[in-house]
C-alpha cells in the first residue's frame, strides 16, 4: 500500500510551505498556507495579532471598534480555536472572560427602569475590561430584547475553548456562569412547542430581526429558528464539560434540555422540508419562507450553523446544503453568502428600507465574513471543497490590499470603511479559519476528539506542520492516499496505537489511551505561564485511487482593489460631475458618436459631425477599448464647473504637434488639461487664457496619468501622482466641455490633442489629498499604466524608529535569556518576545521588499504608510504587554515568573535596550 502511494505522490504536483505542504492539489495546499498565515507575523498580509491591545492584553474588533463583539468574533474564534498558539489562544480567552467578567445578575439599572434589568446570564453584544452592552446598540433600542442569541455564541466560544484546553479550574469556573445563562435560555422557552421565545433584536446579526408584529404596530416575541439551532450547539458541548469535570447530574440536565430542544426545532422546517425558516409567530405565521407573499425570504445563519456545528445528521445536513446550491448567486452574487435574500419586510421599522437599513449594505443582505467561516464548515460538512476554496479566493482579494473590513457592503463587494486607508476586522478572517478547521472539524467530546477528513479528492498527500491543542497535547496530522476511498490505517507516532480507532469516515483519538503526556505539559494544562506539550504524529492513511490526476485550479475572478470602496472611481464620488470610460466604447463601431457620461450627471459626450469624430478601437489597452484622435476630431458636451475643480486624465499622447495646447480636456471657460509639443517633446501643459505652464516630463508616446487641480490658491498639474506644473489659482467657472480640441474655429485650427484616451473624470470640486490618489491609482491599475516620471519614485525610509529599536533590543535580550535556561523556554514570556521580534522583522521586510520593488506599494501612499505603520503598532502593543506582564510576574508567588521578571528587568531597564541594527539592514 505505502509503495503504491508514494509512486502516487511521485507523479503528483507538489507544494510545501511553511505552514502545509502536500501533493496532488498543490494550489489547494498554497491556498491552505497562505490562510494559516494569518495567524503569524507576515511581510505581504495582515494578520490576527495585529488586533492585540497590550493595555487590556487582549484583542479587539478592529482599530476602528475599542471592544470584542461576541457575533462579529463568533466565526473567527469557533473555527480558529484547535490551531490557535499558546499567545493567540491566552488574547482569545482573555478577550472572552470580559463577557463573562461582565455577566448580567439581573440588578444592573443602567437600561434604565422602563427597560427592565439585563437578566441574569446576560451576556454582551460587545464587551472590554471597562464596559459591556447587554443590547445591540443600532435602531431602536428601548424597543430591543437583550442579547438572547450573541450571549449563546458567547457560550459556544467559551465552552469550546474549555474543551480544547481542558484546563479543570477554569472549567470549575465557567460553570456556574454556563449554567445561569442556561437557566436564562429556559425561561424563554414555551413548554408546550419547546421553542423559545424572543424579541427585537434578539438574534445573532442584529438588529435585523424584528420579532412579532401586532395589529396595533406593537413588537411582541416570537419564536426564532436561531436560538434552538445555537442553544442545541451550547447544549452538546456543556454535557461533554460536565462529563469531562464529573458531574453526572448537570450532564443529565443538559442532556434533557438538549432532547427538549431538538424536538421543538423540528417545527422550524418550512413546508418544502428542505430549509428551515427563520421565526414563527405565537399565531403561526412563518418568517422565511421562500415564495411566500409576506416574510418570503431565506435566512441563512440557522441553517449554515446546522450544519457547522452538527446540529442536524448528515442527511439533513445535504438537504441545507442543496437549498443553498438551488439558490445560486441569489443567495452568494459575489461568492460571500448573504444573510438573507431577498430583502427582508420585517425588521423593527417599516419597508422600504433605506440608508444603512436598505438591502446588500448592512444586517439586511450586507455580507458577514463571521458568517463565512461557519459557512466553510457547513461545506466541509459535505465535502464541498471547491466551495470553500472559492470562498477563499474571494477573501484574498481583500487581503491583498489590507481591506479586510467588515460588513462588506454592495452584497460583498466594498468595505464598510472605504476612507480609511486600511481595513482590519477579526471577521474578515474567518473564511481562513473555517478553510483550516473543516478539514478535518475537530469534534472536541470528554473522553476523545474526532477527526473527520475532508480533503479535495486530488490531494493525496497533506502535511499539517503546526499543531492542534488538545489538553496537554500538540497534535501534528499528516494524511496519505485518496480521502474518497476512505481510511484504510491510522499511525500514531508511526506505529498503530489502541488511543487510535477509526472507520472509513473518521478517526476518534481516545484521551486516556494517548501516549503519556510530559509532567511539564500536563503542569502547563492548569498554569497560565508554561506553554509546554507533549508533540504526537497522527498520520491517516487512505486507500489509493491510482486514476487520480493532479489538479490544476482557475484563477479566480477579478475583483480589483477600487471596486471595494464604493460608488464612483476607487469609492470617491462626492462632487463628480464627468466620468467618460473609453472601455464603454467597444460596442460603438468604428467611431464615437455618442460617449455616455458614467457620473449620474447626464453630461454625455457627442460629436455628431461623422467627420469629426474620433475612433472606437477596442483592446486598446489593457484588454479595452480605448478612444483614439486624431486630425482635429473632438467630442464635447455640456458641464457646468465652478472655478475649483479636479481633472483627471488617462491617455497616451502620440503625435501631438500644437505648441500652445492640445485641449486634452477643455472647458468654456478656457482652462483645462493639455498637452503641448515642445523641444521635440510632448508635455503636460495647464490651461489657461493667459500663458499655459508648462510641465518637466517627457510624456511623447508614453500611456500616462494625470491630473489637474484647481483651487483657491493654485492650480496643479500631477503626473503619475507626482507634481508636474503648477500655476496661481487659474480656474474659471464654465457651462460646456471638449475633449480632443481647445476650440473648433480658426483661431485655434491646430489646437488638437492626438493620441488615446482611455479615460477622463471630472469633479466640481477640489479633492483632498487621498481623494486625488485614490483616483489617480485606479487609472494607473485599471489601464496598467507604469510609473515613468523621473520625479516621483518611492522614497520610502526603512530605518527602524527609536521605538521599535529599544522594543527589538530588550525582547532579543530576553528571548536570548530564556533560551540559554532550559527551565525558562517554554513561557509565554519567550513567546511574547519571539512574536514581537518576528513583527519587527516582518514589518522591516515589507519595506525593503517594496522599496527594492519586489512587493507592489499599496494602491495608495497614505495605505502604504498606514501598513507599515500596523507592524510598529503591533511591536509596541506587544512591549506594552510584555512590561505589564514582567510587572506582574515581579511581585508573583511563583518562582518561575519571579525567574523570568528578573531576567527582563536586566534586558529594559529605562533608557538602556538599544538596537546596534544598522539602518534598512531589515535583520530583526
Amino acid at each position: 500500500l505505502l509503495a503504491r502511494v508514494l509512486l502516487a505522490v511521485a507523479a503528483a504536483a507538489a507544494y510545501e510551505g511553511a505552514f502545509f505542504g502536500g501533493d496532488g492539489d498543490d494550489d489547494y495546499v498554497l491556498m491552505l498556507d497562505t490562510a494559516r498565515r494569518a495567524w503569524a507575523a507576515d511581510p505581504v498580509y495582515q494578520s490576527v495579532p495585529m488586533l492585540y491591545t497590550g493595555d487590556w492584553d487582549g484583542l479587539l474588533e478592529g482599530p476602528t471598534w475599542n471592544a470584542w463583539w461576541t457575533q462579529n468574533s463568533y466565526g473567527t474564534t469557533m473555527t480558529s480555536l484547535p490551531f490557535l498558539e499558546a499567545l493567540p489562544l491566552q488574547w482569545t480567552a482573555t478577550s472572552q472572560r470580559w463577557w463573562f467578567d461582565n455577566m448580567a445578575n439581573g440588578s444592573d439599572p443602567r437600561y434604565g427602569g422602563n427597560e427592565g434589568f439585563p437578566p441574569d446570564g446576560c451576556l454582551c453584544d460587545d464587551g472590554s475590561p471597562t464596559h459591556c452592552n447587554y443590547k445591540q446598540g443600532d435602531g431602536n433600542v428601548p424597543i430591543h430584547d437583550w442579547t438572547i442569541e450573541e450571549t449563546l455564541s458567547a457560550i459556544i466560544m467559551q465552552a469550546e475553548l474549555l474543551l480544547i484546553t481542558r484546563n479543570a479550574s477554569d472549567i470549575a469556573h465557567f460553570l456556574p456562569l454556563f449554567l445561569r445563562t442556561s437557566n436564562l435560555i429556559e425561561t424563554r422557552r414555551d413548554s408546550t412547542t419547546n421553542m423559545f421565545l424572543v424579541g427585537v433584536a434578539a438574534n445573532l446579526l442584529a438588529p435585523s430581526f424584528g420579532a412579532w408584529r401586532l395589529p396595533n404596530g406593537r413588537r411582541a416575541w416570537s419564536y426564532m429558528t436561531g436560538i434552538s439551532v445555537s442553544y442545541a450547539a451550547a447544549l452538546n458541548r456543556l454535557i461533554e464539560l460536565e462529563v469531562l469535570a464529573g458531574r453526572t447530574y448537570f450532564a443529565d440536565l443538559y442532556r434533557t434540555r438538549r432532547d427538549m430542544t431538538m424536538a421543538g426545532l423540528t417545527q422550524f422546517f418550512a413546508p418544502a422540508g428542505d430549509y428551515f425558516v427563520r421565526s414563527i409567530d405565537p399565531d403561526g405565521t412563518l418568517h422565511g419562507v421562500l415564495g411566500q407573499s409576506v416574510h418570503g425570504y431565506y435566512e441563512s445563519s440557522p441553517n449554515h450553523d446546522a450544519m457547522a456545528w452538527r446540529v442536524v445528521d448528515d442527511a439533513t445536513a445535504a438537504r441545507l446544503y442543496d437549498r443553498i446550491v438551488a439558490l445560486g448567486p441569489s443567495i452568494r452574487p459575489n461568492v460571500f453568502i448573504l444573510p438573507n435574500y431577498p430583502s427582508y419586510d420585517d425588521m423593527e421599522g417599516d419597508p422600504p428600507y433605506t440608508g444603512l437599513w436598505a438591502y446588500g449594505t448592512w444586517v439586511n443582505g450586507g455580507v458577514w465574513t463571521t458568517e463565512e467561516a461557519r459557512l466553510q464548515m457547513a461545506y466541509y460538512r459535505v465535502n464541498a471543497t471547491d466551495d470553500c476554496y472559492t470562498s477563499m479566493q474571494a477573501i484574498m482579494n481583500f487581503a491583498s490590499v489590507w481591506r479586510m473590513d467588515n460588513p462588506l457592503t454592495n452584497f460583498g463587494k466594498t468595505v464598510y470603511q472605504p476612507d480609511e486607508p486600511i481595513n482590519l476586522t477579526v471577521d474578515a478572517f474567518g473564511a481562513a479559519a473555517g478553510f483550516i478547521r473543516g478539514l478535518f472539524e475537530y469534534l472536541f467530546f470528554a473522553k476523545t476528539l474526532v477527526l473527520v477528513p475532508h480533503l479535495p479528492f486530488t490531494l493525496i498527500r497533506l502535511d499539517q506542520k503546526f499543531p492542534i491543542r488538545w489538553g496537554p497535547y500538540s497534535l501534528y496530522i499528516s494524511t496519505i492516499g485518496s480521502s474518497h476511498l476512505g481510511i484504510a490505517k491510522v499511525l500514531v507516532n508511526g506505529v498503530s496505537n489502541p488511543c487510535a480507532t477509526y472507520n472509513k469516515t473518521a478517526v476518534e483519538l481516545i484521551f486516556d489511551l494517548m501516549p503519556t503526556a510530559s509532567a511539564a505539559s500536563q503542569a502547563a494544562v492548569e498554569g497560565d505561564f508554561s506553554t509546554a506539550t507533549t508533540a504526537v504524529n497522527i498520520s491517516i492513511q487512505f486507500f489509493i485511487d491510482n486514476t487520480v490526476q493532479p489538479r490544476v485550479r482557475a484563477s479566480p475572478p477579478a475583483h480589483p482593489w477600487y471596486d471595494m470602496l464604493g460608488s464612483g472611481p476607487a469609492g470617491v464620488s462626492d462632487g463628480l460631475s464627468l466620468w467618460l470610460d473609453g472601455s464603454t466604447t467597444a460596442s460603438m463601431g468604428a467611431s464615437v458618436k455618442h460617449w455616455v457620461d458614467l457620473s449620474g450627471q447626464g453630461n454625455d459626450a457627442t460629436q455628431a459631425d461623422e467627420a469629426l469624430q474620433p475612433e472606437a478601437v477596442p483592446g486598446c489597452r489593457a484588454g479595452m477599448a480605448c478612444v483614439r484622435f486624431s486630425g482635429g476630431r473632438f467630442v464635447q458636451g455640456d458641464l457646468k464647473l465652478p472655478t475649483t475643480k479636479t481633472i483627471f486624465a488617462a491617455f497616451e499622447d502620440t503625435g501631438t504637434t500644437t505648441e500652445c495646447c492640445s485641449g486634452l480636456v477643455y472647458t468654456d471657460g478656457c482652462d483645462g488639461l493639455s498637452t503641448k509639443f515642445l523641444d521635440g517633446g510632448v508635455y503636460l501643459s495647464i490651461d489657461w487664457s493667459g500663458s499655459p505652464s508648462t510641465g518637466s516630463t517627457n510624456i511623447s508616446n508614453m500611456p500616462a496619468v494625470a491630473s489637474l487641480t484647481y483651487s483657491d490658491m493654485n492650480s496643479i498639474a500631477d503626473l503619475w501622482s507626482c507634481v508636474d506644473a503648477t500655476d496661481g489659482p487659474q480656474g474659471t467657472p464654465s457651462s460646456t466641455y471638449m475633449i480632443g480640441s481647445r476650440g473648433h474655429d480658426s483661431a485655434h485650427a491646430d489646437r488638437f490633442f492626438v493620441g488615446d484616451v482611455y479615460e477622463i473624470i471630472i469633479y466640481n470640486r477640489t479633492l483632498t489629498v487621498e481623494e486625488k490618489s485614490r483616483v489617480q491609482s485606479y487609472l494607473q491599475t485599471k489601464w496598467s499604466l507604469p510609473n515613468r516620471n523621473p520625479n516621483c519614485t518611492a522614497s520610502l525610509d526603512c530605518t527602524p524608529s527609536a521605538a521599535v529599536n529599544h522594543s527589538v533590543a530588550a525582547a532579543r535580550c530576553l528571548q536570548a535569556a530564556l533560551v540559554a535556561n532550559d527551565t525558562l523556554r517554554d513561557t509565554l514570556a519567550f513567546d511574547r518576545a519571539s512574536m514581537l521580534l518576528d513583527f519587527a522583522h516582518a514589518g522591516s521586510t515589507r519595506c525593503l521588499l517594496q522599496k527594492n520593488g519586489t512587493l507592489p506599494l499599496l494602491p495608495t501612499p497614505a495605505s502604504t504608510t498606514a501598513a507599515l505603520g500596523s507592524y510598529d503598532n503591533t511591536v509596541a502593543q506587544m512591549y506594552t504587554g510584555l512590561s505589564n506582564l514582567m510587572a506582574k510576574c515581579a511581585t508573583s508567588s511563583d518562582t518561575l515568573k519571579r525567574a523570568v521578571a528578573a531576567l527582563w528587568q536586566g534586558c529594559a531597564p529605562s533608557g538602556r535596550a538599544q538596537s546596534s541594527l544598522p539602518a534598512e539592514s531589515g535583520a530583526y
